[in-house]
C-alpha cells in the first residue's frame, strides 16, 4: 500500500502547473490547572508521536493538483512544534464519477477513515473548540502490540506509569489508513466504504495479513437534519504479537478483530448547531477469560451564534468499560471510565482568522489521578 503514496506524488509532480498550496495554521497557549504538587503537565490529549491539538504550533499544508477533469491529487502535511517534525498526514487520489457514474467516485491512497463525522471537523478553523472527542484519540487499556497473560495483566495496564503506554484509542482519527475508497450520494442518502490496511483503532497494525472493512452510510432527510451509521471490522494485532511466548499456539494475529459501530446525528437551525455521536466497540483478546473488551462511548457538542463573530460551543464526552473477572470471585472495570467537558467562545477576527478561549475538564472514575484539567487561548487561521 505504500506504493499508492508513492504514486500520488509522482503524479502531483506531473501536474505541477494546475498545483493549489493552501492549509490552516494554530498558535495556542495551553495552562494546566488543578494539579497535584509534584504532578507533571497533563498529556492526555497527546498522540502516539506526542502531538497534540494544543501544541504552541500546529499547521496543516495542502497540496492539490488536477491531472484531468475527472483525476485529482491530494496531499496533506502536519506540523506539530510539539512533536517537531512534518508528517505526510495523507496522500490520495481522487477520481471522479467512475465509469460515467454521477454517485460513484474513488478514492485511493492514505485517507482520512470514512467513520463518524469529526475528520472533517478537525482542522484548527473548522473545530468550534481546540481538542478531539474521547473516542477519537482517547488510549484505552488495550494494546495491539502485546499480548497479556491473564485478566490480571489486563486490570494492571489501566495503571501504566505513562499515556502512551497504555494502549491504544478507540478511533484514531491522528494517523490514517492506506486504502482503498468508493464514496457519493443518491438524493438524501450518501456512502464512503473502504477497504484498508491497519485497523481504525491501530494503524501500525499493517504487517499482519488481514485487511480492514470500513464504512459509513448517511441519511439526510431536510436540510436541518442529518443521521449516519458507521462500521468497522478488522484485526487490530501488530503481526509481532505472534512471536510472544504468552501468545495462543495455533493462532494468529488475524483471528482476533475489533469490531466498531457508530451512530451519528447533527441537527442545524438558525444559529443553534448540535453534534453527537456514539460508537459501541468489542476487541477479540488473547488469554482473556471472557474471549473480549467491550466499551461503548461518544459525545455531544453544540454551538449558538450570539452574535457578528461571536459562538459558544460545549462538548461533553465520555467513555464506559466493561467488566471483566477480577480472579477474587468479583467483576471489575477493565479500564477507568472518563468524562470530559470541553466548553468556551470564539470569535470570528475576519473571514479566514478566529479566537478561542476555552476550559476542557477531563474526570476518571475510581483512578488514583482523579483529574486533569486545562485552560487555553488558540489563534487558528487559514491561508
Amino acid at each position: 500500500m505504500n506504493r499508492l503514496i508513492v504514486i500520488v506524488l509522482l503524479l502531483a509532480g506531473q501536474a505541477v502547473a494546475q498545483v493549489g498550496v493552501s492549509g490552516t495554521l494554530a498558535a495556542t497557549y495551553k495552562q494546566d490547572f488543578g494539579r497535584d504538587e509534584g504532578e507533571g503537565q497533563a498529556v492526555v490529549n497527546n498522540t502516539l508521536k506526542g502531538a497534540s491539538p494544543f501544541s504552541q504550533i500546529r499547521g496543516r499544508f495542502f497540496i492539490d493538483s488536477e491531472v484531468s477533469e475527472n483525476i485529482g491529487v491530494f496531499t496533506t502535511l502536519l506540523f506539530d512544534e510539539q512533536a517537531a517534525h512534518f508528517d505526510l498526514e495523507g496522500a490520495y487520489i481522487v477520481v471522479y464519477e467512475l465509469g460515467g457514474l454521477t454517485s460513484v467516485n474513488a478514492l485511493v491512497g492514505k485517507m482520512a477513515t470514512p467513520f463518524g463525522t469529526f475528520a472533517s471537523r478537525s482542522f484548527a478553523t473548522a473545530n468550534p473548540l481546540i481538542g478531539m472527542p474521547l473516542i477519537y484519540h482517547y488510549f484505552s487499556a488495550v494494546h495491539g502490540g502485546s499480548v497479556l497473560r491473564d485478566n490480571a495483566d489486563q486490570l494492571s495496564r489501566r495503571d501504566a506509569p505513562n499515556y502512551s503506554g497504555r494502549g491504544q484509542p478507540t478511533l484514531y482519527d491522528a494517523c490514517w489508513n492506506t486504502g482503498l475508497q468508493l464514496f457519493g450520494s443518491f438524493g438524501p442518502v450518501t456512502y464512503a466504504l473502504a477497504m484498508t490496511e491497519g485497523a481504525v483503532s491501530n494503524p501500525a497494525a499493517t504487517d499482519n495479513d488481514g485487511l480492514q472493512y470500513v464504512g459509513r452510510l448517511g441519511l439526510q432527510p431536510t436540510i436541518a437534519l442529518k443521521f449516519g451509521v458507521s462500521g468497522a471490522y478488522a484485526p487490530y494485532l501488530n503481526k509481532s504479537v505472534e512471536s510472544s511466548s504468552a501468545f495462543p499456539v495455533g493462532r494468529s494475529a488475524e483471528d482476533y478483530k475489533q469490531r466498531l459501530i457508530g451512530l451519528d446525528a447533527e441537527y442545524s437551525a438558525g444559529h443553534f448547531q448540535l453534534i453527537s455521536e456514539w460508537v459501541f466497540n468489542q476487541w477479540q483478546v488473547p488469554n482473556l477469560a471472557e474471549g473480549h473488551l467491550s466499551h461503548s462511548g461518544g459525545y455531544i457538542e453544540g454551538k449558538y451564534e450570539l452574535g457578528p463573530g461571536v459562538y459558544y460551543a460545549l462538548r461533553y464526552g465520555r467513555m464506559d468499560y466493561g467488566d471483566i473477572d477480577d480472579g477474587q470471585g468479583g467483576q471489575a472495570a477493565w479500564d477507568y471510565g472518563i468524562q470530559r467537558i470541553e466548553t468556551g467562545f470564539g470569535y470570528y477576527l475576519d473571514r479566514r482568522t478566529r479566537l478561542k478561549a476555552l476550559v476542557q475538564l477531563n474526570r476518571w472514575a475510581g483512578a488514583p489521578d482523579e483529574s486533569d484539567h486545562l485552560v487555553s487561548l488558540q489563534l487558528a487561521s487559514d491561508f
